[in-house]
């Protein structure tokens, strides 16, 4: 999948669902790796969120970004704040 943020600035909101896909249980606590693909110029925070079909959200992360035109992988951590059967 690709995400182009295009003209995005500031506050801008980018982002993707999979409305498809029926979830996964999701424990107070628990922490899940995730990681993602930048290239092009982006310098700036990258804010990443796990939210539910209603918009209730579980986790954040945000992750400090500073790119140039070549590929690169992006780690982040994202711990749970809340249960759920299904996220």
């Amino acid at each position: 999948m690709q995400v182009s943020a295009g003209s995005a600035s500031g506050d801008s909101t980018v982002g993707f669902s999979n409305v498809g896909f029926w979830g996964f249980p999701v424990v107070a606590g628990w922490e899940y790796k995730g990681s993602f693909w930048v290239e092009g110029s982006l310098d700036g925070n990258v804010t990443v969120c796990l939210t539910s079909n209603d918009n209730t959200e579980y986790a954040e992360a945000s992750v400090e970004v500073s790119s140039n035109n070549a590929w690169y992988v992006q780690t982040l951590k994202l711990k749970m704040r809340r249960r759920s059967r299904q996220a």
